[in-house]
Order: structure tokens, then C-alpha cells, then sequence
């Protein structure tokens, strides 16, 4: 018989729990062949020959004729239940934000020496295997004096193999304003191996640069600063006692005249401006040039983390806490209303699919986004 792999999935549990996988159904059909004989009398040497034998040798005299036969059946799986353990909550590092596998993390500076003003790019990459694509770098403690972007994240994963390996790459372009030498400290990576059913972390070296001064010219040259030097002191100081007392005169006319000119205003309260908040529609801008663009994966992938992000926030949650189970009591808790929990979680359950399920149909990206911009709106607003 011949076997046919048909769907092949790795799933990746984002919460503890017994979960069941509904039953596989397909419709086959199987093809028969069906041997008739025609109708004659039985010879009397017939009686002592098997129905093997005798329909046998009718076959080789050419009497006997095939027909096909099909048959249609369905064919259905039993239904599979799968235990989800819960990550150990002891021994747990304060920086595990939910990596499971087995990793590794690398720093790449193409160099230790650069000018003041000039753009280099620094990378870190974390490779392995496991749910790589829901990992995150942690945060990067940059010294006094670099200006740094949000990072670029490319994906390099191979979905064939089992686990889910590749590597995730997050380049920075910074840029140094001032000479000197400049020491990024270690970043670290927590995550849970589950062969040794421990906590690791990994610890990077610490980035030390020097930083040299512009090769870009001086707006005056080293003759022009000579030529001024050389000069008599005493002309640039009558000069300037001369041009402040001007301006001391000035200032004085000019103020006594407008006192006389404008009425005395009440003093008004001082009103403490309220901080500025980013309007919600503002965060999903990356989302909104990814849908554009008919990038379907990086759409969703944008409109999650944004979603998780506002949750951390409204909440005040470390990210190891962050899931739906636990966020979803965190709201109900502030009094959120449950429409607005519900769409939340569909929202998520949604991008969920359409990251982590191959073979999953995309549904209307611009309905989605104004879905996720509703809830967001709506987080903010309560």
C-alpha cells in the first residue's frame, strides 16, 4: 500500500492547559476491480477443484471480463489530546520573556574604531532552535553620547525542520556624537531548555570602541585663526565694551515705552500641560506599510506586537507575564469591558494563526487593522 503525508504542523503552545485537536477528515475514494464470468454448466471434473483453481483457469481461456469499481469512504482521525506543561516558575530569571529551546547569541561590530559622526551598524544574533520567532532581544543600555534607531529584524527560519530552526538578526545603526571611548555593556538572554528542563542564560561580551575625531574641515582654517590672533587685544575689547553698552541703551528705550504703551494684564493661573500621548492610530504605522506592501506576515507580526505592548502598559506587567490568560484578568480587574477583552483576544488569536499556521487563509488585513485601532482606542480611553 502506498502512505501520502497529507499536513505536517509544529505547534507551539503559548499557554499551560489540555488541549484537543479536533479529528482529520478527508474523502478517498478507492478503486476495485471486479472479475464476472459468464453462466455455463458445470463439467463434472468441477467438483473437485477449488473456486481459486477453477476461476483461475477460466481466466487464462479468456472467457472471463473485468469491471470497475469505486468506492467512496471518508476517513477520519480519533481526536488527539495534548498536555501542556507549565514553564517551572522557580529558578525563573527576572529577564525570561517566554524563549523555549535551545539557543545562541552573538554580537557582530564590523569595527572598534570609527569617527565622530559616522554611521556603524551593530548586530546581534540569536540563533537555535525552538519558538524563535516569538523571541525578543532585551533592551539595550547604550552609553551617554550614541544616537541609535529602532532596531531592523530579519527572520531566517527553516519551517521544514523539526524543531523550528534558523536565526533572527536585530541590526542597530548608531552613531557616536563626540570623541572618546565608548563601552556597551553585556546584554542577557534568558530561556528554558526543555532537554534539561532548566533556565539558561546567556551573557555577551561587552562592546568597547574607540571613537576619533571628524575628518570633515574646520569652518576656520588654521591661517584664518593666526590672522586674529596677531591682531592688538585692545581693539576687539573697546569694540565690545562699545556694542554692549549700545545694546544696554537700546534695550532700556525699548522696554520703558512698551510699559508705558500696554495695560497691566492680570496675572493668568499657570496650567501644567497634560504629557503627550501617542494617538493609537500612530502605533500601527509600520502594520499599515506592511499591509500596503502585501506583506502578510510582517503585518500581523506588527499589529501583535503593538497589542502586547498597550496590554504591558495598561497593566503594568513584567513581559514573563504576559499572555492572554493573564492579561485578560489584569483588565477585568480595572474594570475593562468585556467586548472590548473579547476583541482583544480575537485580535490576537488571529495574528496567532496567521504567524504560526502555515496553511492558514488571510482575511481581510484592513478590517483587522481597524479592529486592533478600536481596541487600542479603547484601552486608552477606559
Amino acid at each position: 500500500y502506498y502512505t501520502n503525508l497529507i499536513r505536517k504542523v509544529q505547534l507551539f503552545p503559548l499557554q499551560a492547559g489540555t488541549y484537543e485537536l479536533d479529528p482529520a477528515e478527508i474523502e478517498t475514494v478507492i478503486h476495485f476491480v471486479k472479475t464476472v464470468q459468464p453462466s455455463r454448466g458445470r463439467s463434472p471434473g468441477d467438483d473437485g477443484q477449488s473456486r481459486l483453481q477453477r476461476l483461475l483457469e477460466e481466466s487464462t481461456r479468456g472467457n472471463a471480463y473485468r469491471s470497475n469499481v469505486d468506492h467512496y469512504t471518508t476517513l477520519k482521525t480519533p481526536v488527539v489530546k495534548i498536555e501542556v506543561k507549565p514553564l517551572p516558575v522557580e529558578n525563573q530569571p527576572a529577564d525570561f520573556s517566554g524563549a523555549v529551546g535551545q539557543f545562541k547569541l552573538e554580537t557582530i561590530i564590523p569595527q572598534t574604531a570609527i569617527r565622530q559622526g559616522e554611521l556603524i551598524s551593530i548586530k546581534w544574533v540569536l540563533s537555535g532552535s525552538g519558538n524563535l520567532q516569538l523571541t525578543t532581544l532585551p533592551d539595550v543600555e547604550w552609553p551617554k553620547g550614541i544616537d541609535t534607531s529602532e532596531p531592523s529584524v530579519k527572520e531566517d527560519v527553516n519551517q521544514f525542520a523539526y524543531p523550528l530552526s534558523g536565526k533572527k538578526t536585530f541590526d542597530y545603526a548608531i552613531s557616536a556624537r563626540d570623541t572618546g571611548s565608548y563601552t556597551i555593556p553585556p546584554i542577557s538572554f534568558s530561556y528554558f531548555d526543555p532537554r534539561t528542563e532548566k533556565y539558561k542564560t546567556i551573557v555577551t561580551e561587552p562592546i568597547t570602541f574607540d571613537v576619533a575625531p571628524s575628518l570633515k574641515k574646520p569652518f576656520f582654517s588654521k591661517d584664518a585663526v593666526q590672522s586674529l590672533i596677531k591682531r592688538p587685544l585692545h581693539l576687539y575689547w573697546f569694540g565690545a565694551v562699545a556694542l554692549a553698552i549700545i545694546v544696554w541703551v537700546s534695550y532700556q528705550l525699548f522696554t520703558g515705552r512698551k510699559k508705558k504703551e500696554e495695560p497691566v494684564l492680570a496675572a493668568e493661573p499657570v496650567v501644567e500641560a497634560e504629557p503627550e500621548r501617542v494617538l493609537p492610530v500612530l502605533l500601527f504605522v509600520n502594520a499599515r506599510k506592511s499591509m500596503r506592501n502585501d506583506d502578510a506576515r510582517g503585518f500581523h507580526r506588527e499589529v501583535q506586537q503593538v497589542l502586547w505592548k498597550i496590554a504591558a502598559d495598561r497593566c503594568e506587567v513584567l513581559p514573563s507575564f504576559l499572555n492572554k490568560q493573564n492579561i485578560s484578568f489584569e483588565l477585568q480587574k480595572q474594570a475593562i469591558p468585556t467586548a472590548v477583552i473579547n476583541n482583544f483576544l480575537t485580535v490576537l488569536n488571529e495574528c496567532e494563526w496567521a504567524l504560526y499556521t502555515p496553511d492558514h487563509v488571510v482575511e481581510d488585513m484592513e478590517e483587522l487593522l481597524d479592529k486592533a485601532v478600536t481596541v487600542s482606542e479603547a484601552l486608552y480611553k477606559v
